[in-house]
């Protein structure tokens, strides 16, 4: 039998002696554990939902900053079939112009 990427998580998972789990570390807020159950069943969800509004192979853009939610977005777009395109956030708030631009000239290679 071929192992996904999801499989080799979980089998991570049952060989870790320390309980597992995943800290995300924030300055601005406190910090979020989950454990590997959690994360997958939280990107399983948000998959359901992207099967719903979109096919297989669609590009994704996830333009989120680097964190949890991160994380089960891009594995929600793996399990939907999905193509996560990760869209780095360079500059805060507000959206200025060069970030308009920034963000069309990710969207124009992937003729999204």
């Amino acid at each position: 039998m071929t192992q996904n990427f999801i499989d080799k998580i979980l089998q991570n998972e049952k060989c870790n002696k320390h309980g597992g789990g995943f800290h995300f570390f924030s300055p601005d807020n406190p910090t979020i554990t989950l454990s590997t159950l959690e994360l997958i069943a939280k990107a399983y969800k948000l998959s359901k939902t992207l099967t719903t509004y979109g096919d297989v192979g669609d590009r994704i853009m996830v333009c989120l900053p680097s964190g949890c939610n991160y994380i089960i977005s891009f594995l929600a777009c793996i399990m939907s079939g999905c193509i996560p395109v990760h869209l780095t956030v360079l500059r805060p708030k507000p959206f200025c112009v060069s970030h308009k631009t920034d963000t069309l000239n990710t969207i124009h290679p992937c003729d999204a």
